[in-house]
């Protein structure tokens, strides 16, 4: 009898850990969305980045991007987010898996940057070329 109160109180407690690991872990998830001519990307932690379609100057597909300094934001649960600064972007928002090394960059008409993955490089690239399409459908055709 010893022995199943240490079973009850080992699985009570697996199930309190695991509880509140997904209550108090916050909101750690990539939401892109394309509606009446914006682009939104939702992000970890209210992170938000809107263009509108006409205001998208360039959308690149890039490989192995060399990410540069984080100047704000945070790496939480396989998400890196936040203002970074790097040789080749400036000063850019990036919204991504940290395991990645594919990403969509999307500028806008202010020089501003967002770098962002979908959840895996496969995914990422899907994304890229529908992201693509979709603006050249919509009479749009940024810079590549």
């Amino acid at each position: 009898m010893y022995t199943g109160k240490k079973t009850i109180a080992a699985m009570l407690l697996i199930i309190v850990l695991f509880t509140a690991f997904y209550l108090f872990r916050g909101d750690y998830t990539l939401t892109p969305s394309f509606s009446e001519g914006v682009f939104t990307l939702d992000g970890p932690q209210g992170l938000v980045y809107t263009a509108r379609y006409e205001d998208i100057v360039s959308l690149r597909f890039a490989q192995d991007m060399e990410l540069g300094e984080q100047l704000s934001g945070g790496k939480n649960y396989g998400y890196l987010y936040g203002t970074y600064r790097s040789d080749e972007l400036g000063e850019y928002m990036l919204c991504s898996m940290s395991k990645l090394h594919d990403y969509i960059l999307v500028t806008d008409a202010q020089g501003a940057t967002l770098a962002f993955t979908a959840d895996n490089n496969e995914a990422t690239r899907n994304l890229y070329e529908a992201f693509l399409a979709h603006l050249r459908e919509e009479g749009f055709d940024p810079k590549t």
